[in-house]
């Protein structure tokens, strides 16, 4: 590339407040922006000037003489301010290195800082600049004294352009990204002058109570940091968007001082019900968020320009409008690190350096979210193959930057739903040496997993309830938390946790839900059963058309004693669900024999006969007929259907109750035989236990029956409304005070 290094001066100009006048008429935006660039063009050639480029709603501008730099800039102020066009410029005179198509350089990075600490209707210059106009009586010039700016090594004096039609400000009006002097460079006596003054200063600042632009009412709602637009037309850049809401997201959130929710959920939410990006703020009032910080960028040869907006979505005013960055494209870091900056000292985080944390490389995020979303794909269609894919991206992300751990986080999460359990165990061990490197959401999702891979129910619960208290739009936390209490045996916890939840619930969920919507399955473990059915009466048509409701429903009409109503939830129950009419009739056979109603039992177990007799196309054809033939008592006729099915396709509880029909049978050596030949049931030495536990309770074996249901809970076979006290194999137990006293709610 060929250059050319002179001195030069350098105007910068951008439409100050043009985002916000973006999201309020955008019409009208659009074509205030053509005024701007109309009069540049018209204007900037006529005094020796050439636009090099634009940056959006900004400009660089480059002159050979500064004279006509600066008089171009008086005689276009007047003009725009006539269309009602808010214009800042900035002008510097400095040595400066042009490409054929670009221009860059300390000098342009000067103008820059100059520029964005002005005012609309206002034009800024360096010393340089007025230096070079000391002996023309037509430029007016007002001093308002030396600034440090960030990455400028010595302090630069700004002057104010105060020609007539020129906006000229005030000191305290000046706003830019300084630094403090260098005490070095300053006489001892005034130092000590200057910290006392300083001192007083600051301890008025810290008790005034406007020391803001927020509201305490705006410091304390949710705050969400979107995904920035992408407008630079390049799909390679896609993921930097992104990339900026993470980093900013987990930043504000780790201080522990910013009540963040994380955007991906929401930005799901706000897409599928096809809202646009200028009614975004309307959708997320609406939603219970008061704050959002939204952005663009895009590029202009190697540069990357910045834009970025905080927004009170309850008037859609923009609060700030952080000065826009622009930095060469390689430089992504840098401009996630001014960004992460400017929003701590917007928010007034105290003591920042502990929260700062080196992002990712981008090339390393970019493949991570490559990943994701194969990761996704595969969650979604269950073809394993892009799980393989996603592996392949989470490596090559961690190999790009070893201290990026979100895809390591991610890949355990792939090995365990590819059954991989020796990698996925060595991983983890390996993440465990790692704790310290990773960003508190990230030490929190990998405590989670700990907690459901190797840990208690109870610390597994605590944990992802931790999550939630976090980001409570993370609402996958709160279920996760509600459901291993359950698993745990802690129905009055989940109770709890849902109680205290369901207020802190964005609004999109509470429309959704009832106050008392996820407390049937505790109340069910309680043993609350006529609690159960005022609450499902309250709303009967809610149950009728949700077949896992009705399922419950059935078992509650058994345990109160209403029989005569189970044949109305059997009509309501779908066939083709996964909670539909076969589930149902094995939940209601079950129930009847718990309550010692075998006869009962034995006629609802032919209508499922029936059923399977009647679907025999069906892939599940020989399960149902198999559970029905157990109900019935005929375990010689319900173990051959059911071993049948395992030979197409195992499953765990088909697996149980097979071992079940064999103890009925007496067989003790199938028993044996089953688990052995069933690799899949040595991967959970606590559901063996569990198998086994049925098995010696059927065969009068009580004292090591007991035995295996400590190990079973041990190994985290997991409580549930049809496990252990509801599980009619252990019926012959129910009176045995150590079962009583393993199986009762705990907590």
């Amino acid at each position: 590339m060929e250059e050319n290094q002179k001195l030069s001066t350098i105007v910068f100009g951008d439409i100050k407040g043009y985002t916000s006048l973006m999201q309020q008429d955008e019409a009208r935006a659009m074509s205030l922006l053509e005024v701007f660039k109309s009069g540049l063009e018209d204007h900037v050639p006529s005094f020796g000037g050439n636009i090099v480029q634009y940056f959006g709603d900004a400009c660089l501008l480059s002159f050979e003489s500064t004279s006509q730099a600066v008089r171009c800039a008086i005689l276009l102020q007047p003009l725009f301010r006539e269309k009602g066009l808010p214009v800042r410029f900035g002008v510097h005179l400095g040595e400066v290195i042009f490409t054929k198509e670009n221009v860059f350089g300390d000098g342009v990075n000067v103008a820059s800082r100059i520029e964005s600490m002005g005012v609309a209707g206002g034009i800024l210059v360096s010393k340089t600049v007025k230096d070079q106009l000391a002996n023309k009586p037509e430029f007016n010039l007002k001093n308002m004294g030396p600034f440090h700016f960030k990455n400028v090594e010595e302090p630069l004096e700004v002057y104010a352009v105060a020609n007539n039609g020129i906006m000229v400000p005030l000191r305290e009006d000046l706003q830019g990204k300084f630094k403090p002097p260098n005490p070095r460079s300053i006489l001892k006596p005034v130092l000590l002058v200057a910290i006392v003054l300083l001192l007083l200063v600051l301890g008025i600042w810290l008790i005034r109570p406007d020391k803001s632009p927020l509201t305490e009412a705006q410091r304390n709602n949710y705050l969400v940091v979107l995904p920035f637009e992408n407008k630079t037309g390049q799909a390679g850049l896609d993921a930097f968007g992104s990339l900026i809401s993470d980093r900013l997201t987990t930043q504000l959130m780790g201080t522990g001082e910013v009540k963040m929710l994380q955007a991906e959920t929401l930005k799901k939410e706000a897409a599928t019900a096809g809202i646009s990006i200028s009614d975004i703020p309307e959708f997320f009032a609406d939603n219970g968020i008061g704050m959002i910080i939204m952005g663009r960028y895009y590029t202009q040869d190697d540069q990357l320009y910045v834009q970025v907006n905080i927004v009170d979505t309850e008037t859609g005013q923009v609060v700030h409008a952080l000065n826009p960055m622009i930095r060469p494209q390689d430089e992504k870091s840098e401009i996630l690190e001014d960004l992460s900056d400017n929003i701590m000292d917007f928010w007034e985080v105290r003591d920042q350096s502990r929260f700062r944390q080196n992002p990712p490389r981008y090339e390393a995020y970019r493949e991570f979210r490559i990943g994701v979303d194969d990761f996704a794909q595969a969650f979604n269609s269950g073809d394993n193959d892009y799980y393989l894919m996603a592996e392949g991206h989470f490596l090559k992300a961690y190999e790009l930057d070893t201290t990026f751990l979100s895809p390591l986080l991610r890949l355990h999460v792939v090995y365990h739903n590819m059954d991989r359990f020796r990698e996925k165990d060595s991983l983890f061990t390996a993440l465990k040496e790692r704790k310290n490197d990773m960003t508190l959401w990230e030490r929190k999702g990998y405590e989670y997993e700990w907690e459901r891979n190797y840990g208690s129910f109870l610390e597994e619960a605590r944990s992802a309830a931790s999550m939630f208290e976090m980001d409570i739009s993370e609402d996958l936390s709160l279920q996760r938390a509600y459901i291993a209490y359950l698993r745990g045996n802690y129905p009055r916890k989940a109770i709890a946790l849902w109680q205290k939840a369901y207020p802190m619930l964005m609004e999109k969920m509470k429309n959704r839900l009832q106050p008392d919507e996820w407390l049937d399955l505790p109340l069910y473990m309680l043993r609350e059963f006529d609690s159960i059915y005022t609450m499902y009466g309250r709303d009967i048509h809610d149950v009728d058309w949700d077949p896992i409701m009705n399922v419950i429903y059935a078992q509650v009409l058994v345990q109160t004693g209403r029989y005569k109503e189970v044949p109305e939830r059997i009509l309501m129950a779908p066939e083709g669900h996964r909670y539909g009419k076969p589930v149902l009739l094995y939940r209601i056979c079950n129930t009847f024999l718990l309550k010692g109603e075998d006869s009962l039992a034995r006629t609802y177990a032919g209508q499922l006969k029936e059923f399977a007799l009647a679907n025999q196309d069906k892939p599940y054809y020989r399960r149902w007929l198999g559970e029905a033939e157990m109900f019935m008592g005929n375990y010689k006729e319900a173990a051959r259907h059911l071993g049948a099915y395992l030979d197409m396709d195992w499953d765990n509880k088909i697996q149980a109750d097979l071992i079940a029909c064999y103890a009925h049978m007496g067989a003790a050596e199938k028993i044996d035989k089953s688990i052995i030949e069933q690799p899949q049931m040595s991967k959970s030495e606590g559901y063996t236990a569990y198998c086994l536990a049925r098995a010696q309770t059927i065969l009068g074996n009580h004292d090591q029956a007991i035995e295996l249901i400590v190990s079973a809970i041990q190994g985290r076979v997991s409580f549930d409304t049809e496990s252990y006290a509801f599980d009619y194999h252990f019926r012959p137990l129910f009176d045995d005070p150590r079962f009583q006293r393993l199986v009762a709610p705990k907590g």
